[in-house]
């Protein structure tokens, strides 16, 4: 028989990119506090762009730093926001779309303490136009 998790909001932030125009040295810091280290946590990047936003994916960088400031990861990703014929994928409303992308799923924190993710595009362009804002959520997996 399977089992099914749930998830519990540890902490969820969403940052304005001024303009609606990510920079490509503009990368956009998250701080958050982990009390249970024993805990399994999934993390997630989100995205709120207008329907202008001209390309049908983007890459990311996140850096993960520990409470002493040390770089525990630095990883890229690709996220697809549309299909091949220009239709958004995430939820939508009029010309705003909002997206909630996986980072990682049922992972483990060192130790109590504060930790930080820095994020910023790894696109072609120096700069995105259509990014509303983006966010991070870190949720506490419940089995």
């Amino acid at each position: 028989m399977a089992s099914s998790c749930t998830e519990s909001i540890l902490y969820q932030k969403h940052k304005k990119i001024p303009d609606f125009v990510w920079k490509y040295d503009y990368k956009v810091p998250f701080n958050f506090v982990i009390k249970d280290e024993k805990a399994k946590y999934n993390t997630y990047f989100n995205l709120r762009t207008s329907s202008y936003y001209p390309y049908s994916n983007i890459w990311i960088l996140v850096k993960k730093f520990n409470k002493n400031g040390s770089l525990i990861s630095e990883k890229k990703y690709e996220f697809i926001l549309a299909d091949i014929d220009g239709r958004w994928f995430g939820d939508g409303l009029g010309d705003i779309i909002d997206n909630k992308l996986s980072l990682e799923n049922n992972i483990s924190f060192e130790s109590k303490g504060e930790y930080s993710y820095y994020i910023n595009h790894e696109m072609r362009s120096d700069n995105l136009d259509g990014i509303m804002d983006i966010g991070i959520s870190v949720e506490k997996v419940i089995e």
